[in-house]
């Protein structure tokens, strides 16, 4: 499946280590104009909140991505959370 990122002229990648626990905050140091978010491990979908104490949750399948074209916020930080124990988010956002 072809995954592309859009708008930016700059490049902010991140390998997040996540596990199947507590949702870990996606550390961007920039405001997001485009942000795509894939699971590293074979047979581990990930699991992405914007709160962590919101019940609702939306799921990247295994081998596939998230692409959003939507400014993320360093201050509204998106939470991620893995169905492996230990897991890595890869993650490219691209900013002005």
């Amino acid at each position: 499946m072809a995954t592309s990122v859009n708008a930016g002229n700059h490049l902010e990648i991140v390998a997040l280590a996540v596990t199947d626990g507590d949702y870990t905050a996606l550390p961007l140091t920039h405001d997001s104009n485009n942000i795509l978010i894939r699971a590293r491990e074979a047979d581990c979908d990930l699991y992405i909140k914007t709160d962590p104490a919101l019940t609702d949750y939306f799921t990247v399948p295994y081998g596939q991505a998230l692409t959003l074209d939507w400014r993320v916020s360093t201050g509204i930080p998106l939470y991620i959370k893995s169905q492996l124990a230990s897991g890595t988010a890869e993650v490219i956002s691209t900013y002005e």
